[in-house]
């Protein structure tokens, strides 16, 4: 299989070990507190590989692994009376779902969505092809429903493997990525319409590889126009990092028949401008696209990733690398999508750093040039180390997020963390 070769080549898994405190550590320009550290004892979720989603007062995530069938949770984190707490919504069984990788998204009824690696009724090498899922809170417990379980080329190439997460259209719907079946075998984008108390599945375009992109990882953004934005971390043109292409930007615009047009606003890999883009896209007000690409940046064989820019002008798209991580403890290999805040100043999370535990870096732009700085090098296991989703900051100017491993006590399976500037 395509995709599944790719991600066989870059998926992120990680290994150590936790316990569930309190823990403030000073650091760089920042203060840490570990606001929920993931036990050894699976109940309560074990390594996040996404950000958190923040809704009514409280903090939403997914682990990829933990409960009791070790297929992974979704989880609220919520500070109660002074103290941060920590609640399991779900714990997924396998045919639910297993292995969530991606964020959730609410609805306006307060109703959560989001999508599993593996689990479901599809086939896919017997662990389940992936599913979108719902969870409906009732009288303070919430109810799972699977609202869409993938098949993978054996049931109709409707998509598998799903590792981005979902994002809601103005009328209700869906959108998302599978990173692999599809026609080709190399991914595709989806919308689920909801229909009479059910969820009627749509592919709205077929990745083929090279030279249109294969294997999206990251999640979908909108323009005002109704046009879907997204990254794929393999095809293209270009194949000097991966033998499968180095990825892509595209865009997928809505046409009056209902079908989508694919157009590819960028390959990367033809220099120093980045390879394999695992995450989404994130947009400023006057419509430029910023990404990271997790290789690259130096040679077209070389380099430790980039976090890039794209402009329109006259209806060309332009693309600029805006860092390169060539900065002293400014972190390497950038795995998700960057954040806008505070007079356009870009936050995201690396590898590396000092101590090689991970870094959230800062980029700000002073007369018309990028400077790159780590806003926070994460100092040792007890702080969590390898954040690999993306910050979430509030309007105080705190940042929330997770690890992968790490935390006090050392059951090292993941943190929440807040960073106060």
């Amino acid at each position: 299989m395509f995709a599944k070769q790719f991600w066989a080549l870059s998926h992120k898994i990680l290994a150590v070990v936790i316990v569930t405190s309190l823990f403030a550590i000073r650091a760089h320009a920042a203060t840490e507190t570990v606001i929920h550290s993931f036990g050894s004892a699976n109940a309560d979720g074990q390594k996040p590989f996404a950000g958190l989603t923040q809704h009514a007062g409280a903090f939403y995530g997914t682990t990829t692994g933990g409960g009791p069938r070790d297929a992974g949770t979704v989880f609220a984190v919520k500070l109660v009376n002074g103290v941060w707490k920590e609640k399991v919504l779900y714990a997924f069984t396998g045919a639910d779902g297993d292995n969530p990788q991606s964020n959730v998204v609410f609805d306006q009824a307060g109703n959560l969505y989001g999508t599993t690696y593996y689990g479901g009724t599809g086939d896919c090498f017997s662990s389940g092809c992936g599913t979108v899922f719902e969870l409906s809170p009732v009288n303070g417990t919430w109810t799972e429903t699977v609202i869409y379980n993938f098949t993978g080329t054996t049931g109709g190439n409707d998509g598998a493997s799903p590792t981005a997460g979902l994002i809601f259209d103005a009328t209700g719907n869906l959108y998302g990525t599978t990173t692999q079946g599809g026609a080709s075998d190399a991914g595709t984008v989806f919308k689920l319409t909801p229909a009479g108390g059910s969820w009627a599945e749509t592919v709205l375009y077929n990745f083929a590889g090279m030279p249109d992109g294969a294997a999206p990882l990251g999640n979908l953004i909108f323009d005002r126009a109704g046009n879907l934005f997204g990254t794929t971390a393999a095809g293209g043109t270009y194949n000097h990092r991966n033998p499968f292409g180095d990825g892509t930007i595209f865009e997928l615009s809505p046409n009056p028949d209902g079908s989508w047009t694919e157009t590819v606003l960028h390959t990367l890999g033809a220099g120093a401008d980045g390879a394999s883009p695992e995450a989404g896209l994130i947009a400023d007000p006057a419509g430029n696209l910023y990404g990271t690409a997790l290789y690259g940046g130096g040679t077209p064989n070389g380099g430790h990733g980039t976090v890039f820019q794209l402009a329109l002008s006259n209806g060309v798209w332009t693309e600029s690398v805006i860092s390169n991580f060539t900065v002293p403890g400014g972190g390497n290999f950038p795995q998700s999508a960057v954040i806008l805040y505070q007079a356009g100043n870009v936050y995201g999370t690396a590898s590396g750093g000092t101590g090689r535990n991970g870094v959230i870096f800062k980029l700000s732009l002073v007369n018309g040039a990028w400077t790159h700085t780590p806003f926070y090098t994460f100092p040792d296991t007890l702080s969590g180390i390898h954040p690999l989703g993306s910050p979430l900051m509030d309007k105080a100017g705190n940042l929330y997020g997770t690890t992968v491993t790490g935390g006090p006590g050392c059951g090292c399976h993941g943190v929440v963390y807040m960073l106060a500037p």
